[in-house]
Formats: structure tokens, C-alpha cells, sequence
């Protein structure tokens, strides 16, 4: 995204950084909005909103993200590994994750719901990380990197 990266740039090393300032205070306010407005409404009244105001959150992690050339410089390892596990996560989350037709958490210990969480989540992630071993061990079999090994296959 090169105009976005020239703006932060410039932005960077001006002098006068208002326009940081003033971006920031306003994704910021929206982001406390949304959390206070939109973020605990019921279920389905969510849904319905969601693809209006998702885009809040998502935009204001991108500006703090990316508002220094320190901050980005540096990458956040569990965002990067579960980033790489997505595919699989996305395959995984109704067989570990939810039950009852992804209404219900999977209930391992009943009477403790964050211990439930906590508990899934760890299997959860460890067979995601698991499947996605074994989809690159496959995908190493199966379509080789070296074309002459590919092509006598």
C-alpha cells in the first residue's frame, strides 16, 4: 500500500504532528464507541450491524500498528503463528472448538465455563498447529518444489 506508507512517512518526519494526533483521537473515540454501542449488543442484532461497523476496530489496530517505524518494525510472534495456522483453524473450529451446531463452547469440565475455554483452546490450537504439519508434510509429497521431481510424478 504505498500511499498509505508515503502518508505515514511524511506524517513521521514532520514537525507539526497533528494530523498523527487528530487521526489517532478519532479512531480512537470510534473504537471506544463501538465497543460501548455496538460490540455487546445481542447475537444476531450484531450480525446484523457487523459488516457496517467491523471495519472500526480493524482500522484502528492497522493506524496504531503501523504509526511509527519502531512499532513497525516488529512483528507479534503469536499473531504471526496463529497467522500461519489459519487455513487449519478455520477447518478445526466446529470438530474442537463448538458443539451443538456452533452454539454451545464444548463443555470438557461442567460448571466452569472460563476452564472450559481455556482447556479447548489449548487442544484447539495444538491440533491446529499439528494439521498444519501435516498439510506441509503432505504438500511436500505430493507437489515437490524441485519441477523435474514434480514432472516425473
Amino acid at each position: 500500500y504505498p500511499l498509505t506508507e508515503q502518508w505515514f512517512s511524511k506524517a513521521a518526519t514532520a514537525k507539526f504532528k497533528l494530523p498523527l494526533v487528530i487521526v489517532g483521537v478519532v479512531l480512537g473515540a470510534a473504537t471506544v464507541w463501538w465497543m460501548l454501542s455496538v460490540y455487546p449488543r445481542p447475537k444476531l442484532e450484531y450480525n446484523a450491524v457487523h459488516s457496517y461497523f467491523g471495519i472500526i476496530p480493524l482500522l484502528t489496530y492497522i493506524f496504531f500498528r503501523n504509526i511509527t517505524p519502531n512499532v513497525r518494525s516488529k512483528i507479534s510472534m503469536s499473531l504471526h503463528a496463529l497467522g500461519k495456522t489459519t487455513l487449519e483453524t478455520y477447518l478445526l473450529q466446529h470438530h474442537i472448538w463448538l458443539s451443538s451446531n456452533a452454539k454451545t463452547l464444548l463443555t470438557v469440565v461442567p460448571g466452569y465455563p472460563w476452564l472450559n475455554f481455556a482447556i479447548t483452546t489449548c487442544i484447539f490450537v495444538t491440533c491446529a498447529k499439528i494439521l498444519y504439519r501435516m498439510t506441509m508434510n503432505l504438500r511436500g509429497m505430493m507437489l515437490p518444489d524441485d519441477k523435474t521431481i514434480a514432472l516425473r510424478n
